[in-house]
């Protein structure tokens, strides 16, 4: 990440949280946190949270190596757009076409470096006035050789060989015009009418309407938990609509939902339990999603466990042929204290379960570098690991609810 990327600045990019935190103490100023950035759901936080802390215990010099990794980085990037810039005044840059296409010579392009090919297209991308960005990936297959007469698109850019010229253009998405011509027609109340011989008609099924009128759907919710209501069970507020009129709102569960389903027209209960069906695969995505990223960061933190645990038995003195059985006392730690009887198939864990499990043996390993430290006897850091790992779980398990129990009690707002 570079310190300084067009009007933007980050002068403490490479100062450290505590460095700050120090300094803001020292000098008696105030600052306010995001909340949010102690929550694990969010991927930069197990980051900082968890893999970071484990990178600082086992590799305590992986910062200033990244950062003189980064910085012969940019003296190699600062080297190239020099050679860029001189190579780009010796041929045709890119010109431009009608439609909004532009184009240059096949050959020229095709007889650039891949890293000049790259910023010969981001140039492109600006004359074309791309407002979006165009990933890394579809950018390296835009510069893949093309045959002549041939085409590629990528993320909403199309690339075409023709009689060796390169042509370069983005997507065109169609707007419909507000000249085109259509009907308006308000209804009162039942009728049909023909337009174009067409026949439309306004009718009411079972005595409702078939669509749902706010203030009716609140009428039904009064009357079928009217108990509910009364005893608090269901959580009641009020809320201003987009006209300034104030209205009741119902917080219901989605079994609650369906039961009103049974008072409305077989229209309605369609429209609605369609509704209900997209939220909940909507809401299983985002937990799968959500698994498969603990997962992939769970794996690395298992990898620093199991250096960690052999760091112990080397420290220990522990004879090799009883490694396995050392191996697998420390990392049945979390899962006993978590319930488990054997060891379980992470794959099958949900995300709560995996960040819950990855929180114990962060504990489990901080706890073994801190007592190999202070030179505490090997055989009894893992009743330690154990206090310590328990302690934790206690205090966060709560934290670590369903994400489709929370839902699910919360319930969704009936809105207008």
């Amino acid at each position: 990440m570079k310190k300084k990327r067009g009007c933007y600045i980050k002068p403490l990019l490479n100062v450290e949280k505590k460095q700050l935190k120090q300094y803001l103490c020292e000098n008696d100023f105030e600052w306010k946190e995001d909340s949010t950035n102690r929550s694990l759901v969010y991927l930069r936080n197990k980051v900082r949270l968890s893999l970071i802390p484990n990178l600082n215990l086992v590799f305590s010099g992986w910062r200033s190596g990244l950062f003189k990794t980064l910085s012969r980085i940019s003296i190699d990037e600062s080297y190239i757009n020099k050679a860029y810039n001189s190579f780009i005044k010796t041929i045709n840059y890119w010109q431009c076409g009608k439609n909004g296409i532009i184009y240059c010579k096949n050959s020229e392009f095709l007889s650039m470096p891949d890293c000049f090919k790259i910023r010969f297209l981001q140039e492109g991308f600006i004359l074309l006035k791309i407002d979006y960005r165009v990933t890394y990936s579809s950018i390296i297959n835009l510069i893949k050789p093309c045959k002549e007469g041939q085409s590629v698109s990528f993320n909403g850019i199309t690339l075409t060989i023709k009689n060796n010229i390169l042509f370069l253009q983005k997507k065109i998405y169609k707007n419909f015009s507000k000249k085109q011509n259509g009907y308006m027609i308000w209804v009162k109340g039942e009728t049909s009418f023909l337009i174009k011989n067409i026949k439309l008609v306004v009718e009411k099924r079972n005595g409702k309407y078939t669509r749902l009128e706010h203030n009716g759907f609140l009428k039904i919710i009064r009357d079928e938990f009217s108990e509910e209501i009364s005893l608090g069970k269901i959580s009641q507020s009020k809320y201003i609509n987009s006209r300034g009129k104030e209205y009741d709102n119902f917080i219901l569960t989605f079994n609650q939902s369906r039961q009103l389903l049974t008072r409305e027209s077989k229209f309605v209960r369609k429209a609605v339990i369609d509704y209900i069906e997209r939220l909940e695969n909507e809401l299983k995505n985002a937990l799968e999603r959500e698994r498969l990223q603990v997962r992939a960061m769970g794996k690395a933190l298992r990898n620093l466990e199991t250096s960690t645990i052999q760091r112990l038995l080397e420290y220990g003195n522990i004879p090799k042929k009883k490694w396995k059985l050392y191996f697998a006392n420390y990392t049945m730690i979390a899962y006993r204290i978590m319930g488990y009887k054997k060891k379980p198939e992470r794959d099958e864990m949900n995300a709560q379960e995996l960040s819950l499990l990855q929180q114990l043996e962060t504990v489990i390993n901080v706890t073994i570098i801190e007592n190999i430290s202070k030179n505490v006897p090997h055989y009894l850091i893992y009743q330690d690991c154990r206090d310590k790992a328990t302690e934790v779980f206690r205090k966060v398990r709560s934290l670590f609810i369903s994400e489709v129990d929370r839902i699910t009690q919360k319930g969704f707002e009936l809105m207008e």
